[in-house]
């Protein structure tokens, strides 16, 4: 039976290709909750936050966290909207973590991911790829940017083909280290989407499901 790394004090980060990966010993999830625990936690690698999530070096990382679960928010509840005018049995299953994805909408999958960044960044877990690549034939992504132009989105279906993942190299990857002593794994990928690839994608005027 494989022992398990019960603390956090060896997070690290590693360069691979031209994606940054957030690597962590057993699970550990710090932009899931503001609980005081995982604040006090998430404080002591606040300079390795920053660099990752590129946010100001004097930022309140408990604001910090509060405004990204509320774009998060706020982006799921814009996708609802719109999405209930297209199929006939929409839900929000977002708080369920274990799903991996944001939104069943008659037996179609949808991953939400929002900013109001002009950069074309979002943050995807190891579990959320896996369970889009288990469903490759019904999983999308729900892309939304909030512009001052008005709020836009871009669906991409199968993002394992939309962003060329290799699965046999993402998921050879994915486990670090795994021997009798410890098993290191991915729980957070940096996805940065070429502008070329929006160019190229239909937006979706979302700005009404906004107000």
């Amino acid at each position: 039976m494989q022992k398990k790394v019960k603390t956090i004090n060896e997070i690290k980060y590693l360069q691979l290709s031209d994606t940054i990966d957030f690597y962590s010993i057993v699970e550990y999830s710090p932009f899931i909750t503001t609980n005081i625990s995982v604040i006090s936690e998430t404080e002591r690698f606040k300079d390795d936050i920053n660099q990752f999530h590129e946010t100001d070096n004097n930022v309140n990382i408990e604001n910090w966290l509060k405004n990204t679960e509320r774009i998060g928010k706020n982006g799921e509840i814009i996708a609802l909207k719109y999405l209930s005018e297209i199929y006939n049995d929409v839900t929000d299953v977002s708080n369920d973590y274990t799903l991996g994805y944001d939104i069943l909408a008659d037996s179609e999958l949808f991953e939400v991911k929002t900013t109001e960044k002009s950069s074309n960044i979002l943050f995807i877990s190891h579990h959320e790829l896996v369970v889009a690549y288990a469903n490759r034939e019904n999983h999308h992504l729900l892309f939304i940017k909030v512009r001052p132009d008005g709020v836009w989105g871009y669906i991409f279906d199968n993002i394992f083909d939309c962003f060329n993942i290799d699965s046999n190299e993402f998921f050879k990857r994915s486990v670090l280290i795994d021997n009798d002593e410890i098993t290191l794994t991915s729980v957070n990928y940096k996805v940065v989407i070429d502008e070329k690839v929006l160019e190229s994608t239909i937006p979706i005027d979302l700005s009404l499901y906004s107000e």
